[in-house]
């Protein structure tokens, strides 16, 4: 009886590894077709997702300096924005470049071995190492030229909100891609709203200059929270007194959970639904 119950055990766990193998061959295999495809279509897509943090970064430093400004919460305003921006772009190119993934990519759900989640998954990974290595580069480039960089203090703690974030957008954007498949408007509504979320963000404008009130308020938006604490952890910024890390992982939690839901009840009508 023992011997076989260790037989199916193991074979339980080989037909895991093989279908983890194909199951990450696939999502191998979309993502090079989903850079292959950008490139046809324009030489300079990657490029412009590359040079999109330091845009925003140009125009955000250009509006601080028309106040006169070079620091911002103790920090010299080229390093408070860069760090603001980085996390603020990993959620909102989350819930808007990966949700279309199913769609774009429908006629391969024909192969048996194709997931509706594969899709997501790649396309997840492509935006989110384009946005953080366009994230680094920038940061480095501007210790280059202005000779200013954040000191990182706690770099492991500033890792880990990262992880966090990127679980909280994976979930959202999973949700949205399941929902998004069925009803389109879902997804201009999100864009549409995606905009004011830089002002609400303290990406542009500090928290810690609004009214205690105010910073209240905010305090429920999970996006603010991870951007206040990764300058913390970043480069020594002091968090506003509303900061709560454990409402904002929490938050990550349930996204994933609720997207991960989500996707199981409806992966076969996703399928079906072509």
């Amino acid at each position: 009886m023992r011997q076989g119950m260790v037989i199916t055990v193991q074979n339980g766990e080989q037909e895991f590894i093989r279908g983890l193998k194909r199951q990450s061959s696939v999502i191998m295999a979309i993502i090079f077709k989903e850079i292959k495809v950008r490139m046809r279509t324009s030489k300079f897509a990657i490029f412009y997702v590359l040079i999109e943090p330091m845009i925003y970064i140009l125009v955000i430093a250009a509006i601080r300096y028309l106040f006169r400004t070079t620091l911002v919460d103790g920090l010299h305003v080229m390093i408070w924005i860069p760090l603001g921006i980085s996390a603020y772009l990993i959620f909102t190119r989350s819930i808007s470049k990966v949700p279309s993934a199913i769609s774009r990519n429908a006629a391969l759900l024909d192969y048996p071995q194709v997931k509706p989640i594969d899709p997501v998954i790649a396309i997840f990974i492509i935006e989110m190492t384009l946005t953080m290595l366009a994230s680094t580069a920038t940061i480095f480039l501007i210790w280059w030229f202005v000779g200013v960089a954040p000191a990182i203090p706690q770099p492991l703690e500033a890792i880990g909100l990262l992880a966090i974030l990127l679980t909280g957008s994976f979930g959202a954007a999973l949700l949205l891609a399941v929902y998004g498949t069925f009803y389109e408007n879902i997804l201009r509504t999100v864009r549409l709203l995606n905009r004011p979320m830089i002002f609400i963000s303290s990406v542009i404008f500090s928290v810690h200059q609004l009214p205690p009130k105010v910073q209240g308020y905010l305090s429920w938006n999970p996006l603010l929270q991870f951007i206040e604490y990764f300058r913390h952890y970043a480069a020594g910024q002091q968090v506003f007194p509303e900061g709560d890390l454990v409402y904002a992982s929490l938050v990550s939690a349930v996204l994933l959970g609720i997207g991960s839901i989500a996707y199981y009840a409806n992966r076969y009508t996703l399928v079906q639904s072509r």
